[in-house]
């Protein structure tokens, strides 16, 4: 019907994924272009949406772009470190024990998540893991510990729509391709408006303060290894 209004939230899911692993949801959306309907479309990013217009020529009669500026990290992080992968995890080891709130670790397959899972587990009290497909069941597991320390890991399934303890901590355990993805998994940090940190493999934030030496001489008194 010409009056029905479809909402799409998180759009650049749709594109990202049906550009790859899950085409149906690109198919969803060329269909629903294809319709004489209002469509209304949410994200907190919009790189992408330039070439989404270009790639698929899609028709728009009538195109409303509001920009609130959410491309950015808004509270800034206390500080931001990139990483090799081998300092990565070294460093991932000291946080783990000095991080006085929750750490979340992002992952880039499933297989790692349940490796890493299995690991920390181990050695740690509190430790949760989140995959694809997994968000409502772990939004109830959590939900009695989002005022205590907690190392959630995950794929980016919990970059967006589901509520977490105060995370001080965020280690990106790989290299991320699409800004929008960094962005918005950073940005799980600081909606308390509490000092963060970043920890990554590359990384998409301009204003990089690098301040690991004074951080280190701290760690390095107390432990390197677990």
């Amino acid at each position: 019907k010409k009056n029905a209004v479809f909402v799409i939230d998180e759009i650049h899911l749709f594109y990202y994924w049906g550009q790859s692993f899950r085409p149906y949801l690109q198919d969803l959306i060329e269909i629903l272009f294809s319709l004489e309907v209002k469509i209304l479309m949410l994200t907190a990013t919009f790189s992408f949406f330039d070439e989404l217009l270009f790639q698929q020529s899609l028709t728009l009669n009538t195109l409303y772009v509001l920009d609130y500026q959410n491309k950015s990290l808004g509270f800034l992080p206390e500080y931001h470190c990139k990483y090799s992968k081998i300092l990565l995890i070294l460093r991932l080891k000291i946080q783990l024990y000095l991080s006085e709130r929750s750490l979340l670790i992002f992952c880039q397959t499933r297989n790692e998540v349940d490796d890493c899972y299995a690991y920390l587990s181990k050695k740690f009290k509190n430790v949760f893991q989140c995959k694809g497909g997994e968000t409502v069941e772990f939004q109830k597991n959590i939900e009695d510990f989002l005022n205590k320390k907690v190392i959630i890991i995950s794929t980016i399934a919990l970059s967006h729509g589901v509520n977490l303890p105060s995370i001080s901590d965020v280690f990106i355990l790989y290299k991320v391709e699409q800004e929008d993805f960094w962005i918005q998994m950073v940005r799980r940090a600081g909606r308390d408006k509490k000092s963060y940190k970043i920890f990554s493999r590359n990384s998409f934030y301009k204003s990089d303060k690098l301040s690991d030496i004074k951080f280190l001489g701290v760690a390095f008194k107390k432990w390197l290894f677990f």
